[in-house]
């Protein structure tokens, strides 16, 4: 039988026992489900920290919109993990850099 068929069968059978004798059945049940499978269980031991530390956020100030595995950040303030700060600041500088170097911007601001 598969896992579905058991699944069915359990179902009818614990239909049946609550319709013939109540709720208290199955509360007994599961009592003595508890008491036999308590040897079974791990003993209780305190959780451990996780091991991977989260990232730490920090907040910077970006001119241009940049992209890092989907995640958009910019431009104005915001919080990116401490880990892509600095990659992101340079990014952003660079970009700044070849704006001002593009023959386009540098006609738009004689405009001006």
């Amino acid at each position: 039988m598969d896992r579905e068929t058991v699944t069915r069968i359990m179902a009818r059978v614990v239909h049946g026992l609550i319709a013939e004798h109540g709720w208290d059945v199955i509360d007994s049940f599961i009592t003595q489900l508890d008491d036999e499978l308590a040897v079974l269980r791990w003993p209780d031991v305190p959780e451990l920290p996780p091991s991977v530390p989260e990232d730490l956020l920090v907040e910077v100030v970006l001119k241009h919109e940049h992209s890092r595995n989907g995640i958009r950040f910019g431009p104005g303030r915001c919080m990116v993990p401490q880990a892509i700060a600095v990659d992101l600041k340079l990014d952003d500088h660079r970009r700044e850099l070849a704006l001002r170097a593009s023959p386009i911007w540098q006609e738009s601001r004689r405009d001006v």
